[in-house]
């Protein structure tokens, strides 16, 4: 049957007496119980489904008008044989090899951190490794700058022999506060690699910590250099002389800091 017959055959079936009653007393139309329904109920009756299902198509037809495909890699018309990156509004300058296109919603990302490398566009991939190597290189400095507060601060040569204290026995203060605040930058470092949700006033955090290690380290090799004057004007042969942990803390110092400030410029 073809459907210009069809669609004359459906036109041409009048509804059920009972719905068209049904209908008349939904929407006021007087109707009688039983008998024959009025022609004219019959016209209005299938006006307004008429109407209902024009409106239902309409909005369906904008629904799908307004709806563009989720973001992913599509098959590149303008060169046969490679995929281009749709970016959800836009083409962007992303393409790679590949025949299949790879056509997915790109899922919500966790955290600058958190999402996998497949899971997001080629620019926020970079973002995301230069983010992971500055976290690393901020958790690496954090762990230097522990065992630079546990090693010779200061070491003191006698014509009996040397002796060497660490940090945390020689100067207490300054190496809790080293410690603690390299715990603190590390820990921080470690839960943006792992999705936490963290304060925004943590982000420059790492740069801080940086800084008060650094002026701490720089401090305690100044204070070694004054025990070694007054250790020579006591007696030329007694000398004092800056520790192993004192250049680590500051080296570690360094590099949480500009570990810190990597990953808070790539999130800018």
């Amino acid at each position: 049957m073809s459907d210009a017959i069809l669609d004359r055959v459906t036109r041409s079936a009048k509804p059920a007496p009972a719905a068209v009653r049904e209908w008349a007393r939904r929407n006021g139309h007087a109707v009688n119980a039983k008998g024959k329904v009025p022609s004219a109920l019959y016209e209005a009756y299938e006006a307004a489904h008429a109407a209902s299902g024009a409106t239902d198509a309409r909005s369906t037809s904008s629904v799908q008008r307004a709806a563009p495909p989720p973001p992913g890699w599509y098959p590149d018309t303008s060169a046969p044989g490679q995929q281009r990156w749709w970016d959800g509004s836009a083409w962007t300058d992303h393409r790679r090899d590949g025949a299949t296109a790879v056509a997915g919603a790109v899922p919500a990302q966790r955290s600058a951190y958190g999402s996998t490398s497949s899971q997001l566009s080629p620019g926020s991939r970079e973002v995301a490794a230069t983010q992971r190597g500055a976290a690393a290189a901020v958790i690496a400095g954090a762990v230097l700058a522990v065992i630079g507060a546990l090693l010779p601060w200061i070491t003191v040569d006698t014509p009996f022999g040397s002796l060497s204290r660490s940090g945390a026995s020689w100067d207490s203060s300054d190496a809790t506060i080293i410690i603690v605040l390299a715990m603190l930058a590390g820990l921080t470092a470690l839960g943006k690699v792992a999705g936490w949700h963290l304060p925004g006033w943590l982000r420059w955090s790492g740069v801080v910590v940086g800084a008060v290690d650094l002026v701490i380290a720089i401090y305690a090799g100044h204070e070694v250099h004054q025990r070694n004057s007054a250790a020579q004007d006591f007696s030329p042969a007694v000398s004092a002389h800056v520790g192993a942990g004192i250049y680590l803390c500051g080296a570690a110092a360094l590099v949480i800091g500009i570990g810190s400030i990597t990953a808070a410029r790539s999130r800018s």
